[in-house]
């Protein structure tokens, strides 16, 4: 005759092996979800960063002649199209503002004015505080 303990060990391993496997496939997902966004968190700063690399030239240029060449122009273009992809918007409206202000210097053959390029050093501030770096000045970084 059966006993009910030779019934529920049986039942009771079962049990643990289907909770020990919900518990790891769980765990999996959610590794792979974190994963993913880290991921992408990635990808968002590499190109993040791209964008810089376009931009810096620029106020460099900026910052020690004030007159910019065409290629100079090219970077700022490809900046302000990195920008509008993966820029936040406050970026967006300190680019916009800095881009009207060195057009209207080209147009004008003049040089761009140091008070148009005052909100710049913020968005170098910005990428440094994401990436993690101390916030130091980077206003005497691009006036070298």
């Amino acid at each position: 005759m059966l006993e009910f303990k030779d019934i529920l060990s049986p039942l009771a391993t079962i049990f643990t092996g289907v909770l020990a496997t919900r518990l790891a496939i769980k765990g999996w997902n959610k590794n792979a979800e974190e994963n993913r966004k880290h991921h992408i968190f990635q990808e968002r700063l590499k190109r993040r960063l791209a964008m810089f690399d376009s931009l810096l030239p620029v106020v460099k240029k900026i910052n020690k002649s004030g007159v910019l060449e065409q290629h100079d122009l090219d970077n700022l273009a490809k900046a302000w199209v990195a920008i509008q992809l993966y820029g936040y918007e406050s970026e967006i409206a300190i680019l916009t503002k800095f881009i009207k202000a060195v057009e209207n210097a080209h147009e004008n053959r003049g040089e761009v004015p140091k008070e148009d390029m005052k909100d710049v050093p913020t968005l170098l501030l910005k990428l440094r505080t994401e990436l993690g770096y101390p916030s130091g000045s980077v206003t005497e970084k691009t006036s070298n």
